[in-house]
């Protein structure tokens, strides 16, 4: 198989976007270095969109949505796009109202 194709949230997001989404199974862990824990089965994840391989396949990042905002500060390299409002992460608009406050809060 060669070229993955981008599907649900992702499908309209580009490479240095973010998506968010309720964790499928609590399988990934966050990528955040000082974490590296586990996302926990449907608490709130949020991704940004890379690409792998020689293929540029495309690719997600997830972390937790606390874990984020640290990377975004504490690592993350000055020409990495930011997430300045929630109209800068795809799939915002599906999550639970609670939820959205939570994630609204960290910006």
């Amino acid at each position: 198989k060669k070229g993955g194709k981008k599907k649900g949230i992702y499908k309209n997001a580009d490479v240095g976007e973010y998506v968010c989404e309720y964790a499928p199974t609590g399988r990934a862990h966050c990528k955040y270095y000082d974490c590296k824990d586990v996302i926990d089965k449907d608490s709130v994840r949020v991704g940004k969109i890379g690409t792998f391989g020689k293929n540029r396949d495309p690719t997600v990042d997830w972390y937790h949505y606390k874990c984020v905002f640290k990377y975004l500060k504490k690592r993350a390299r000055p020409s990495t796009k930011k997430i300045l409002s929630t109209d800068d992460i795809h799939g915002f608009d599906k999550l639970q109202e609670k939820d959205q406050k939570k994630l609204a809060k960290r910006i």
